[in-house]
């Protein structure tokens, strides 16, 4: 009784034994529970208070909520198999349980092992549910219920629908090619399905495919396992790699399609959600520069001026690679140059300079 007040014991039963006000020992195996209102239910709340055994978690040396990893000493039909720390913990049925043979007892507590998976993320905890990942799962609310718990999860080889065809002998058979998530079944008991008609709608969505239209002068740059990552619109970020890289283009928009595979076994990563993709290329040497310094020659071209080893001024094409809020990153330079940064405007092609080379967030 004295754990409720445990800073770290579950508020949740702080709330549902808040009413008992107090405990009186009255012998080895009595006590007698003071409660703070009249309550008829609050007799029948008290009896499902758990017993903990005093040696193990009344110490005061250890800490209620985190130096408990020793299995204790239980009175119940399971004992503690094995657990991990946020991650699971598994019973396992006691044979030599005491109160196996009461009468209340009888037909209960039938599994030899169950499993209890944690899950800090409600939508994953869901999502796993659905993909088959543990058996049970209480749902409290009805909205959740309606829009969220859709379909089944199928396995390779089950059965999804069987039709009959006029003419034929045998009844074909539809089963699930692989295994995924059952998203929509499209027939009734009783309905006719032409050559080619969909029977239902199968989504295996570990890995999930991210699908990126690449432009014909970049896809040279993408390979086969490149990292990848994406930024959903909901904010998320995550990673893949590339693993499909079309041969040949799209003849309407000469885009080449690419597929990156991302790990979604928590299932959280929905199909038909946008994203932006960045796919990691060809390592090409580059500079950042102030768009300010840009300039063109009289043949029109962009590019830089800089200044030699003679300290002539030169005139430099470059390529923008990217544009970003720190500056534009540039190729078409040596690793070294010596870049006008001030008064390029006021020089020309073969003019001799004086230089004041500087370097930092002045230049």
């Amino acid at each position: 009784f004295n754990l409720i007040k445990d800073p770290q014991y579950h508020p949740i039963y702080k709330e549902y034994f808040k009413d008992i006000k107090s405990i009186e020992k009255i012998n080895g195996h009595t006590v007698r529970y003071h409660f703070a209102v009249h309550n008829q239910e609050l007799p029948l709340i008290t009896g499902q208070m758990i017993i903990f055994p005093k040696h193990i978690y009344d110490t005061k040396e250890k800490s209620f909520g985190s130096d408990f990893d020793d299995i204790a000493v239980g009175s119940g039909p399971y004992t503690i198999e094995k657990y991990e720390y946020g991650k699971y913990i598994s019973y396992k049925r006691n044979p030599q349980w005491w109160g196996k043979d009461i009468a209340v007892n009888k037909g209960r507590y039938n599994f030899d092992r169950i499993t209890y998976k944690i899950y800090l993320d409600p939508v994953a905890q869901r999502e796993a549910f659905k993909g088959g990942e543990f058996d049970m799962q209480t749902v409290n609310s009805s909205r959740d219920w309606a829009l969220d718990y859709k379909g089944d999860f199928v396995k390779k080889g089950d059965l999804i629908c069987q039709l009959y065809i006029a003419g034929r002998e045998a009844y074909p058979k539809i089963v699930a090619p692989f295994s995924g998530y059952l998203e929509t079944v499209n027939v009734d008991s009783g309905d006719y399905l032409n050559v080619g008609g969909i029977c239902a709608s199968l989504i295996d969505p570990d890995p999930m495919l991210l699908i990126a239209d690449i432009a014909e002068k970049e896809i040279a740059q993408v390979k086969l396992g490149s990292v990848a990552k994406a930024k959903l619109i909901s904010g998320r970020e995550i990673q893949g790699e590339v693993a499909f890289i079309a041969t040949s283009a799209d003849k309407n928009t000469r885009t080449f399609r690419v597929e990156i595979s991302v790990a979604n076994s928590d299932r959280t990563i929905r199909d038909g959600v946008s994203a932006e993709i960045f796919i990691r290329g060809n390592a090409l040497p580059a500079h950042r520069i102030s768009p300010a310094i840009l300039s063109l020659n009289e043949q029109g071209k962009l590019g830089i001026r800089v200044v030699n080893n003679k300290n002539e001024v030169e005139f430099r094409a470059i390529e923008i690679m990217e544009d970003t809020t720190e500056g534009l990153w540039i190729s078409g330079l040596p690793a070294s140059a010596r870049i006008i940064t001030l008064g390029q405007e006021y020089v020309f092609q073969g003019q001799v300079v004086e230089v004041k080379e500087m370097s930092g967030p002045e230049a």
